[in-house]
């Protein structure tokens, strides 16, 4: 957490994830200099100080650590753009007509509960980019 915490109850939060996809390298680097910001710029920047003073930032900058590492290892651009976590396979998948394919990993950013559609494609397809998992939060990333 980044803030003041003497008021700490008495102010908004800010959420922030460097990202849930794994190719989504910018993000990552983002909020890392993002938090460098805030850090050396407080008490020095106007604007920096009155943030943090007023808000409490909680910030992640690795949602997705094993996804974001898998997809920097190989120069396949299926792997650099893997989007997923690394969760183990799923038999449940299917590509066209091929049925009970096994598939790694989970959309993190559709794993939580809100408006978890697991009985739609492409959520309910292991094999799918934007495939939910299981259940909400079954990942524990989430």
């Amino acid at each position: 957490m980044i803030g003041n915490p003497i008021q700490a109850n008495e102010k908004r939060i800010i959420w922030i994830d460097g990202g849930n996809h794994a190719r989504e390298w910018p993000a990552f680097h983002t909020a890392t200099f993002f938090i460098n910001k805030l850090v050396t710029e407080y008490g020095k920047d106007p604007e920096i100080t009155r943030y943090v003073d007023k808000l409490n930032f909680y910030i992640l900058p690795i949602l997705n650590p094993d996804g974001f590492v898998f997809s920097r290892t190989s120069k396949s651009s299926l792997i650099r753009h893997w989007r997923k976590n690394r969760a183990p396979e799923n038999c449940t998948g299917s590509i066209l007509f091929r049925k009970n394919l096994c598939c790694e990993g989970v959309d993190l950013n559709r794993n939580y509960d809100f408006g978890f559609q697991q009985t739609f494609y492409p959520f309910n397809n292991s094999c799918s980019d934007e495939y939910q998992g299981p259940f909400p939060f079954s990942e524990p990333e989430s």
